[in-house]
């Protein structure tokens, strides 16, 4: 046996050949990209174990290690696996959790001694009809594959424990040599969502893109518009959605991160004029980081020029930039080709599905109905052999995505609209449309939709007269409005944009506020919707409202111009902490759908045009007394505690205090360390106790020493929790190396690094359970780089 993990091995010497009496290897937690080829002649090798390198290939000698049994090649970067490995007879564990892989050798059906292979966390989109062939299969794990959403999920393993893999093995193995046999493929299809500005000619472009025409005359696009543009084999389904500011809350209704995005914008005007990085957030908001095309449209005009390195650094979502002209055609054929490229790169296009599926799909696309219901759907879905209630709630959240129909949910999966069922996408988007493009509504009643205006709306159309309600309740649902008195409802993104002249004296009050890097327009809007039982005597505009909060009262106010919202409140002292902490309570779930949360400043009261970066001041709290910054042209002094028990309730401060520990609550607490800091920032001789009996001395930052002392006890608290034995482990490993490092009077800092390293890798595929992990070990990580 030989054990060489957790160094930092870049390579293995040729003489490694050898050790042919070598039965077990242990070579994990590297940074081995290679093998030589001598490792071939290691042919006793019954367990060999490189988890945790950086192996992007293997040697093909690898199959001459006929005896193996255990192969773990989990955490690497392995994008296929040799032919070879079909020779490895002897298997019965492979791990390749964790890789890249977009595909199975057939070779794979060869591994007749298989009992658990372990597929989680790749590229998968199908397995290939070998693999019916491993009859010994009992575990097997496959989410967090593009495949996963094609299986029945009653089939795939716990997402709690995914390592584990799942017991129905041979169900899987089975359905997929169903597909192969009868008729099942790839889904082909692509959802493409056009989007930006008005006037930028997205619907010019679509014309072009699919009729190879242009319309000098060419209408703004009021709704939402839906056509197939054709791609070889593939298809892809075209939405065009209108531009104008306050048609944008509604694209939540319809964005998916299973799409591709055209942002397209107009070559003759800035990026900012064009407000590219605001769609950008928009999309990267309700579509998880989905792949966007940008289109500098109207090139013929003027040169397409923008900051391409920049844009892709801060949004790497950005797959190309294509110049065109709708009307001369120019770049038309590179824009086809790359809507082509980036279709085909998408997973769920190349994802194997079932002909059952399938069938089930053409028919709810040939429905001529605008809805049926939810039993309608159940069954046809029956009809065609999808049988078991998991899959049927798989597959229409698939089609939901891909635009086939929709079927709104809630937080927890019930439907948002149980009287409508099962939506026709078309019927539904041009009844929401109807409602927030009608020129009454917008310009005469200033978003105020009552019961007569709504029917004058759908009056010409007897199928939305029947359904009004549940489509107003669809933008209820969905924070674009709510009830005010009666049947009557407020849209605040078609209120008047002027504030009310008289809002009061708000000069002395307490201030808070947000930057945004872009205000998305559905900020505001969605903020006045949740907060509308606290509006204070109508008091409320298209920007901003006045909330009535005990006995105190809270200005909102959005700037898009500066990307800002400014939160005053005056009233009682003792209790405005407590009205401002209401006002965050909305925005921070506003705030849930951004990958990064604005900014908060608040404003000391003595000095009321300081603005202090919240977060800051909260952690400088903990080790300094005041906080001392030029103002007006003098250096002023501010009592950190003084200033921030204005702000910050004791509830906040104690969930503060609980993510700091970076574990949950239930967690061991017993966390003490003391500091003997030096102004150079040089601690030696600092002792801190994490945990029991772990006494540690360092020589590393300040701020790393009590970082790491959190870090240690919450890796113990989460062995506790682990019950896969390989990630216990690793992480047991990580721990230990960590621990001892830190005992030193002069520790390592690049073992500590390889050992944070490995316990993030460990924690990113632990969901919750890893999260107060990965949080600490991420800090520390970059402190230490």
């Amino acid at each position: 046996k030989l054990d060489l993990h957790n160094n930092q091995l870049a390579s293995l010497p040729p003489e490694i050949g050898a050790l042919t009496n070598l039965t077990r290897l242990k070579l994990h937690k590297n940074k081995l990209a290679s093998l030589p080829p001598e490792i071939g002649a290691l042919t006793n090798l019954m367990t060999l174990s490189l988890s945790v390198n950086q192996f992007a290939s293997l040697p093909p000698e690898i199959g001459a290690l006929k005896n193996l049994t255990a192969l773990d090649l989990s955490f690497n970067q392995l994008a296929s696996l040799l032919s070879e490995i079909g020779a490895l007879t002897n298997l019965t564990e492979l791990d390749l959790y964790n890789n890249c892989l977009a595909s199975l050798p057939s070779e794979i059906g060869a591994l007749k001694n298989l009992t658990r292979l372990i597929l989680w966390d790749n590229q998968l989109t199908s397995l290939p009809p070998e693999i019916s062939a491993l009859n010994n299969l009992e575990k097997i794990s496959l989410r967090g594959n593009p495949l996963e959403i094609a299986i029945p999920a009653k089939w795939l393993e716990d997402k709690e424990r995914p390592w584990e893999g799942s017991p129905h093995a041979q169900e899987i193995l089975a359905h997929y040599e169903r597909i192969h046999a009868g008729g099942g493929r790839a889904l082909n299809e692509a959802r493409l969502l056009v989007v930006g500005e008005g006037g930028v000619g997205k619907t010019s472009v679509v014309r072009r893109l699919i009729d190879d025409a242009f319309n000098e005359n060419e209408d703004s696009t009021l709704v939402v518009e839906r056509r197939a543009l054709p791609l070889g084999e593939l298809r892809a389904q075209v939405w065009d959605f209108g531009g104008q500011e306050h048609m944008h809350a509604t694209h939540q209704f319809f964005f998916s991160g299973r799409s591709l995005y055209l942002l397209v914008f107009d070559s003759r005007a800035s990026l900012e004029q064009n407000k590219v990085e605001y769609w950008l957030t928009l999309i990267n908001a309700f579509s998880q980081n989905a792949p966007v095309i940008l289109v500098g449209n109207k090139s013929d005009q003027h040169e397409m020029d923008v900051e391409k390195r920049r844009l892709r650094e801060k949004y790497p979502n950005i797959r190309a930039f294509v110049a065109t002209s709708a009307r001369d055609a120019t770049g038309m054929d590179e824009l086809r080709q790359t809507i082509e490229r980036e279709a085909r790169a998408m997973p769920q296009v190349r994802v194997l599905f079932s002909a059952d599926y399938l069938a089930v799909k053409d028919d709810l696309e040939n429905l001529a109905e605008p809805h049926i219901s939810h039993e309608r759907y159940l069954e046809i879905c029956k009809a065609h052999g999808v049988d078991d209630e998991a899959d049927q709630d798989t597959l229409l959240d698939l089609l939901h995505d891909l635009g086939t129909v929709l079927y709104f949910r809630d937080a927890d999966g019930r439907p948002l609209l149980p009287a409508l069922g099962v939506l026709n996408p078309d019927w539904v988007t041009r009844g929401v449309y109807l409602i927030i493009t009608n020129a009454k509504l917008k310009d005469v009643n200033k978003g105020w939709l009552n019961k007569d205006l709504l029917h004058e709306i759908f009056d010409p159309e007897p199928a939305y007269r029947r359904h009004a309600e549940e489509i107003v309740k669809l933008l209820e649902r969905f924070e674009l409005c709510y009830r005010a008195e009666g049947d009557s409802y407020w849209l605040p993104s078609l209120m008047e944009k002027d504030e009310p002249a008289a809002l009061g004296d708000w000069a002395s009050a307490m201030k808070f506020e947000y930057r945004y890097p872009e205000l998305l327009s559905s900020v505001i809007a969605r903020f006045i919707v949740k907060a509308s039982a606290r509006i204070f005597e109508w008091q409320v505009w298209r920007y901003g409202a006045v909330l009535q909060l005990g006995g105190n009262r809270a200005l909102v106010r959005a700037d898009e111009r500066e990307k800002r919202v400014n939160v005053y409140v005056q009233g009682e002292e003792s209790a405005r902490r407590d009205a401002l902490a209401v006002v965050r309570g909305y925005f921070d779930e506003i705030h849930a759908m951004f990958k990064t949360a604005p900014e908060a400043y608040i404003y000391p009261p003595q000095y009321p045009e300081l603005a202090l970066p919240f977060g800051e001041m909260k952690m400088m709290a903990k080790t300094e007394r005041e906080y001392r910054v030029p103002y007006q042209g003098r250096v002023v002094a501010v009592n950190l505690s003084e200033l921030l028990n204005g702000f910050v309730t004791p509830a906040e401060r104690k969930k503060d205090e609980e993510r700091e520990r970076g574990r949950d609550s239930d967690a061991p607490r017993e966390v003490h360390y003391h500091q003997h800091i030096e102004v150079t920032g040089d601690v030696t001789g600092s002792v801190l106790s994490a945990g029991s009996n772990n006494q540690i001395t360092q020589t590393v930052n300040a701020d790393l020493m009590p970082l790491l002392s959190e870090l240690i006890v919450s890796a113990q608290a989460l062995l506790e929790k682990v019950e896969d034995s390989k990630t216990r482990e690793i992480i047991q490993e990580e721990l230990e190396d960590l621990q001892k490092q830190a005992q030193r009077a002069e520790p390592n800092k690049a073992k500590i690094k390889v050992s944070v390293e490995g316990l993030i890798k460990a924690a990113q595929n632990l969901e919750r359970i890893g999260a107060p992990v990965l949080s600490l070990a991420k800090k520390a990580l970059e402190l230490l780089l």
